[in-house]
């Protein structure tokens, strides 16, 4: 129905003190349809960069594991923290 036709945006979740969620993310990137490049944000060398298509989510305001669970690769990290096209990750 909007296939193609939306643009994705940040997506917020909020519960009250005491809920539980679980979410599971899909990555539905289509990998024969690749990322453009961007223009924003800039890098300090002004490089052209490629875009990932890879997705995850940023826990805020939770406990959770931030070598393994925060939603993002950086540095050195010991675990893949993103999701490819065609995965999913409870």
């Amino acid at each position: 129905m909007l296939a193609g036709k939306y643009t994705p945006k940040p997506l917020i979740l909020r519960a009250n003190v005491g809920d539980w969620l679980e979410v599971t993310l899909h990555n539905l990137w289509d990998p024969d349809r690749p990322v453009l490049y961007f223009d924003y944000p800039t890098v300090p060398l002004e490089l052209k960069h490629k875009p990932s298509a890879r997705v995850s989510l940023n826990p805020q305001f939770l406990r959770y594991d931030p070598v393994c669970d925060s939603g993002t690769n950086v540095g050195y990290n010991p675990k893949e923290q993103t999701i490819g096209p065609g995965e999913s990750r409870r």
